[in-house]
């Protein structure tokens, strides 16, 4: 059974696990994680996702993708209060067979938007996936100090 690293203080210190599948995988999460968090909008997302009250856990994919995949789903279809699984390997980003390929903080980000559309029941599986959103877009100009 593998452990977990927890994020997060009071009032609930769990609502965010990254599993630990072998060496390095949580620690290297939990660093882009802190850089997200080293911005306004990175912040204010993470609260947000915080608030939602829905557990998060950042797990990677098992079987391992090829080409390289990411995603975040409901642990439990129809039941937000069983969490959130978000199937992610910063080893696979950037993907070096794709052109334009997003870096690792920049998919991560994009999860974690996705989880929170998740917890709030504003996801659409219409959505285009190629759309930046407006916070991704104020995340991208602070982390490249052009805010």
């Amino acid at each position: 059974m593998s452990g977990a690293t927890t994020l997060g203080s009071q009032p609930n210190p769990q609502w965010l696990l990254i599993d630990a599948p072998g060496p390095g995988y949580a620690g290297s999460v939990a660093s882009l994680i802190s850089g997200i968090s080293r911005t306004r909008t990175g912040r204010t997302l993470l609260e947000r996702l915080r608030a939602s009250g829905c557990p998060v856990r950042i797990e990677r994919p098992s079987p391992p993708t090829n080409p390289p995949n990411a995603w975040a789903r409901l642990r439990d279809a129809g039941n937000i209060g069983a969490g959130i699984v978000v199937a992610y390997d910063p080893a696979d980003w950037p993907n070096p067979a794709q052109r334009d390929a997003p870096a690792k903080d920049v998919v991560l980000f994009r999860l974690f938007e996705h989880a929170l559309a998740l917890a709030s029941g504003t996801a659409s599986p219409d959505a285009a996936e190629l759309t930046v959103s407006t916070t991704m877009e104020a995340y991208l100009r602070e982390r490249n100090g052009d805010a």
